[in-house]
């Protein structure tokens, strides 16, 4: 993750790199520090709430990805519903956020 482009931005290189069929909407949400039992910051979350359209196997291809070396991407309050095509069999809404260790 490069903290001097927006989290947005990593997101949408993410999906297209993944070739997701549609990116919905995509909406930043508000960073969150993390601190350890000493109370200094150990790292910092920079969610962003996303919408996409894919079939399975781009959807499996981008969740393999997060794990890519130089990708520190965390997905969680993931939904997976119908898609609204054929072609996009998937509607998945989630929050994905980069992680920056201090």
């Amino acid at each position: 993750y490069d903290e001097r482009r927006p989290v947005y931005e990593e997101v949408a290189d993410l999906a297209l790199d993944n070739r997701i069929q549609q990116l919905v909407s995509i909406t930043p949400l508000p960073s969150v520090e993390h601190s350890g039992p000493d109370g200094k910051t150990v790292f910092t979350e920079y969610p962003v709430r996303v919408a996409f359209d894919a079939d399975f196997v781009n959807l499996y291809q981008l969740f393999q990805s997060v794990f890519e070396e130089n990708r520190l991407f965390v997905f969680h309050a993931v939904r997976v519903i119908s898609g609204p095509s054929v072609a996009s069999r998937l509607r998945v809404q989630a929050v994905l956020s980069a992680l920056v260790f201090e």
